[in-house]
């Protein structure tokens, strides 16, 4: 992903009468990185779409559920598998 600046600058030299190969190349980006940008006309950020996640529809339950069982997670997990949770757990060994 291109920084602000050097999309900035893409779009100044443009301005000034600059050909797209010509930015290109000075620049050290593709062409069609130019086009883009150019088309865009400003620098933006990716926009990350979100997964819906399997826990996602179990949420309610686990916040009300995880204090009273002092955030065990081996009762959460047998807990869950009764309301019909079908996924795994991950041990994180970081």
């Amino acid at each position: 992903m291109l920084g602000a600046e050097l999309v900035s600058e893409m779009v100044a030299r443009k301005d000034r009468g600059e050909g797209i190969k010509q930015i290109a190349r000075e620049l050290g980006v593709g062409r069609k990185t130019v086009k883009r940008w150019l088309k865009l006309g400003a620098w933006q950020p990716r926009q990350v779409r979100r997964r819906a996640r399997q826990l996602d529809q179990f949420a309610a339950f686990i916040e009300r559920r995880a204090p009273e069982v002092g955030f065990n997670g081996a009762v959460l997990y047998r807990e869950l598998q009764g309301l019909g949770f079908n996924g795994g757990i991950v041990v994180n060994a970081g």
